[in-house]
């Protein structure tokens, strides 16, 4: 008699091959730089990627972890010793173990892995359009194969300790190298922590609070418990301190963010803040590089302008980042801000070599990770093109680019500049091997949680941390009366 319906012992082998075509399409996106697909574009995957400063609240911040005093300096290592591999659970495959290990340098990996590293992306929503509390299968095929550098969380992918530790734990699970996993965690305002209200975490003063007691210390103990929480949770990397010195009360985007108008306080609180940081394993970023303190535009709607000539930089703007870098700073995050006063190019700092290869690098010796503010901020969005803006990035100077508008069109705009030849080979290996010794100088192989690990259902210490915003608050408030 004649079969009129499929086999029952066949149907696994079907299913089987309909979930090889299914993955195959999604692989295709960071694989293939003719595809022409894009994740955020996509409904299929629908990634939605978000500024890292959005409102006046997003940006992050990278600092090591330091021996010596003053805080700033990595754990001291032989960066020829290889670390044990860390093993966590990769969630996509089954819940198998994955082994993290860190190249020990940029020419044993390929172009695409060396593109991946630069890019940092943040997943807001799953392919439903719901906020991501845990990544839906889509995004971590998005993670497995584009293979970034890092992610960055926000208040939507948060909402208890045991969630977000374990979100966390999906993207280390499906990454072959460990990643940064940034969030912006400044205290005051921009605080993603306290916008969790399940995650129960305590908040900080606002910079401005902290420099008002006119005291340091305050800012190490804040920075350190801020760096607990996050480190807690699995995070390894802050967008803070802020560096920018306050200098006009216009200003739509800094305010509070800042520790003071005065230059030399600015700069004293910044690097007592990365001594705070360098007591945990968080490492901090100092932003906004060359300064966003005197500005009268929001760079998330627009471009902003800083107009001073290079004597009043040198004598405010600047003073805060020479004494982070003269400290031992890893990570100085880029602002999306014009300087007419010290470059004759019409272009932000984040796309002008004069600023971040000129200045930065060659005249403030800076030599560690310079990562932009978020791509996809309409500084950049409303005057350059999606893919031109990523590749004049990558030209002017960063490493890291964080948040574009799309991760799979940002992974071929790069890709096609240095197949066309616009960008030398050399000049990705230069940015990747800065990265790779960031996470090989924190030990980021040696850290990630493993699959048998607990996660936590409550953040240690928070009376402490309380009984420390209270004793801030009464500084500030004593000096406010002298």
């Amino acid at each position: 008699m004649r079969r009129t319906h499929l086999p029952i012992r066949r149907i696994p082998l079907v299913l089987a091959l309909c979930l090889m075509l299914i993955t195959a399409f999604l692989v295709n996106g960071c694989g293939d730089a003719e595809s022409g697909a894009t994740v955020s574009g996509d409904a299929s995957v629908s990634v939605t990627t978000t500024p890292a400063d959005a409102t006046a609240a997003e940006t992050p911040s990278t600092e090591p972890e330091p021996a010596s005093e003053s805080g700033t300096e990595p754990p001291a290592s032989d960066s020829g010793t290889e670390h044990p591999a860390s093993e966590t659970t990769d969630a996509a495959n089954g819940g198998m173990p994955l082994m993290q290990t860190i190249p020990q340098n940029a020419s044993a990996m390929t172009l695409d892995e060396k593109i991946g590293q630069m890019l940092v992306p943040a997943f807001r929503t799953n392919a439903a359009g719901m906020p991501l509390l845990n990544a839906d299968a889509a995004t971590l095929e998005t993670v497995r194969t584009c293979k970034p550098g890092g992610v960055v969380l926000f208040a939507q992918n948060m909402d208890t300790p045991a969630q977000t530790a374990a979100l966390i734990r999906q993207f280390q699970g499906v990454s072959g190298i460990p990643l940064l996993v940034g969030v912006d965690e400044e205290g005051g305002k921009v605080s993603r922590l306290s916008a969790a209200k399940n995650m129960q975490a305590v908040t900080m003063p606002a910079a401005r609070t902290i420099g008002a007691t006119g005291d340091p210390k305050f800012a190490r103990e804040a920075a350190a418990a801020i760096g607990s929480q996050l480190s807690y949770l699995g995070f390894n990397l802050d967008f803070a301190p802020d560096a920018d010195v306050d200098t006009n009360p216009q200003n739509p985007v800094i305010g509070s963010r800042s520790y003071g108008r005065d230059p030399q306080v600015v700069a004293d609180m910044v690097t007592s803040a990365l001594a705070g940081f360098g007591d945990t394993s968080v490492i901090p970023v100092v932003k906004h590089f060359p300064g966003h303190g005197d500005t009268q535009t929001d760079s998330h709607l627009g471009l902003a302008v800083v107009p001073h000539d290079r004597e009043r930089m040198d004598r405010v703007e600047l003073v805060p980042f020479k004494a982070a870098i003269a400290a031992g700073i890893s990570v100085i995050m880029t602002a999306h801000v014009n300087t007419p006063g010290i470059s004759d190019r019409d272009l932000p700092a984040t796309l002008n070599p004069d600023i971040l290869t000129g200045l930065l690098r060659d005249e403030l010796g800076f030599e560690g990770v310079i990562t932009t503010d978020a791509m996809e901020m309409g500084a950049i969005t409303e005057h350059y093109g999606e893919a031109e803006s990523i590749v004049m990035a990558v030209e002017a100077g960063a490493d890291m680019l964080l948040v574009p508008v799309s991760l799979e069109r940002a992974v071929k705009a790069l890709k096609d500049a240095v197949e066309s030849g616009r960008i030398k080979p050399a000049r990705i290996d230069a940015s990747v091997e800065r990265i790779l010794a960031l996470k090989r100088a924190y030990q980021l192989d040696a850290r990630a949680a493993g699959p048998n690990d607990a996660l936590p259902d409550k953040i240690p210490g928070t009376d402490a941390y309380r009984a420390l915003v209270s004793r801030i608050e009464a500084a500030a408030a004593a000096q406010a009366e002298k």
